[in-house]
């Protein structure tokens, strides 16, 4: 029988992997996933319209 055996499948099925790797593989695939997201949520609430100043148009063009 194999040193990996056949009840294991994957990356984590790799003796050294298994041990440690997979946390180390999780941190990094981790880390590249954080920044695509800051471009994304950095742009929210950053459009420039604002509540106040739609109901301050609003309000002027009651008048």
């Amino acid at each position: 029988m194999s040193e990996v055996g056949f009840s294991s499948y994957g990356v984590a099925s790799i003796s050294i992997m298994g041990q440690v790797g997979c946390v180390y593989l999780n941190f990094c695939l981790w880390a590249i996933s954080v920044i695509p997201a800051w471009f994304v949520i950095k742009e929210f609430g950053t459009a420039g319209d604002t509540k106040l100043q739609r109901e301050e148009k609003e309000f002027e063009c009651v008048r």
